[in-house]
């Protein structure tokens, strides 16, 4: 036999050999009504919705593997998923929390400019009666501003 000959043999060995050793492996996918994504290597009978099929490649000692690892991402996609939604609402609060905080803030200090810049305060008293601010309840407010934003809004 030439080398050529032997070769042709050789490479056909080793490709019937890999073909031997491996089979396709059919598992099928399907999401259920609470949204929850399912494998399974044989077709389910009452699976709502969508079947996807996935050929895989799979020794023929263990072709449940497949279908193992399959579900172990399938997992762990969805802690990835659950921990990425809670570090999205985490970081909506904190958002929503500055957003108060700095409204509050400017309130503060709209409060202050007025106290500051307006001696004659008219204010409405327990009776619903308008009256006058007083210079030490002015100075009392303009004081307790000036805490609030010094606490709060630096």
């Amino acid at each position: 036999m030439d080398r050529i000959g032997l070769r042709l043999l050789l490479l056909s060995g080793l490709f019937l050999t890999g073909m031997a050793t491996s089979q396709a492996a059919q598992v099928y996918k399907w999401v259920d009504e609470q949204g929850i994504t399912h494998y399974a290597e044989q077709l389910p009978r009452n699976a709502p919705g969508m079947i996807e099929m996935i050929n895989t490649r799979a020794t023929h000692h263990n072709p449940s593997a497949t279908l193992e690892a399959l579900r172990k991402r399938e997992a762990a996609f969805q802690d990835r998923r659950k921990k990425e939604q809670e570090l999205q609402q985490e970081s909506d609060q904190a958002t929503q929390a500055s957003s108060d905080n700095a409204a509050r803030c400017k309130g503060y200090q709209q409060s202050l400019t007025a106290l500051t810049n307006n001696p004659r305060q008219i204010y409405e008293d327990d009776s619903g009666q308008m009256v006058r601010m007083t210079e030490e309840k002015r100075q009392a407010k303009i004081k307790d501003r000036q805490r609030l934003l010094q606490q709060n809004c630096q």
